[in-house]
């Protein structure tokens, strides 16, 4: 018998604190596994047409194109209302607009990239107020605006395999990161030699996976030797490999080490916590690590590590403390 597939719904909700209002707002939300968005619940200010457009890609300061209008509806009255949304979002980085011809209410914050929620499947950011209602939204470039926290409640839906299969999958993956006894392949950064097996490391990376091929000297040698970067940056990888776990502590080294060897999914959470921990005391360090992936934030690339210094750099550009410190850091 194949796997239970199955539909779990699960929300996630931002603030309702309010505070603010304008005719909509534009923010970011990062989707960690594919979703499909159901509704958005959002605080409104009186009756009126509510207006969901998407795009692909992160926020950025230019004026956007290539919109996908995927809600025109109307609300009754003002308060917090649903509005459905039927919309598969796939593995990225999305920018949404939600706007009202009332206005919606929304609260004030202090950076765009701020994280404003998040769990295992998706995360929200903070984001600009904006004017735009019926029209295609963004025709204007918005970056000069007061950063804005939208107020609201994301529903969404993942497929999952039988919950019961799935968390006995995880148990045995997990239970094999400190097996020693049927571990094939060592690696070994420094002082430290970290047992592993070539079945796990091949899953989570296609470099991995070429280095541990028959005609590779590591699949003769069943070792692997890593020099450019510290231990406990490969203890944190082969964690999230062996869990999905992302540590609380990652930093750029923990970044630069997903890019390099293109590990299944771990750029997007890594990002996010850097984001999340970013503070007058290791921002300098982050800014100089991210510097030689600086690019236009109109023209920011698919790496990971590009769109994290777009982030980073408007974040510190809106942050008076953090401009401070790496001011200081120079």
């Amino acid at each position: 018998m194949g796997p239970i597939a199955k539909q779990m719904t699960q929300s996630l909700q931002t603030t309702f604190k309010g505070g603010n209002r304008l005719q909509g707002i534009y923010f970011q939300v990062d989707v960690l596994d594919d979703i499909n968005l159901v509704s958005l619940t959002g605080s409104f200010a009186d009756a009126g047409h509510v207006y969901v457009h998407v795009r692909s890609g992160v926020i950025g300061e230019q004026v956007g194109g290539n919109w996908t209008l995927v809600q025109s509806t109307q609300v009754d009255c003002g308060g917090q209302k649903n509005v459905p949304i039927g919309q598969v979002l796939t593995r990225g980085s999305y920018t949404l607009h939600v706007a009202c011809s009332s206005s919606i209410i929304y609260s004030d914050a202090l950076s765009i990239h701020d994280v404003l929620a998040q769990d295992d499947n998706l995360v929200i950011y903070n984001g600009w107020g904006t004017a735009d209602c019926d029209r295609i939204p963004l025709d204007r470039d918005y970056s000069g605006c007061p950063c804005r926290s939208w107020n609201g409640i994301v529903e969404y839906r993942c497929e999952v395999e039988s919950v019961y299969r799935d968390q006995h999958l995880r148990r045995l993956v997990a239970a094999m990161h400190h097996d020693t006894d049927f571990a094939d392949v060592e690696i070994k950064c420094g002082n430290r030699s970290f047992h592993a097996h070539r079945v796990v490391l091949a899953s989570a990376s296609p470099v991995f996976a070429k280095m541990l091929q028959s005609d590779m000297k590591e699949a003769h040698s069943r070792q692997i030797l890593i020099e450019d970067v510290s231990a406990e940056v490969v203890a944190k990888a082969l964690r999230y490999m062996y869990t999905g776990e992302v540590a609380d502590d990652v930093d750029i080294e923990s970044l630069g080490f997903a890019h390099k060897y293109d590990i299944t999914g771990m750029m997007q959470p890594v990002s996010s916590k850097i984001l999340k921990n970013l503070s007058p005391e290791n921002v300098s360090a982050t800014v100089r690590s991210l510097r030689p992936y600086k690019r236009s934030i109109s023209e920011v690339s698919d790496s990971g590590l590009s769109q994290l210094h777009a982030r980073v750099r408007q974040r510190v550009l809106k942050d008076l403390k953090l401009m401070e410190a790496c001011l200081d850091g120079l």
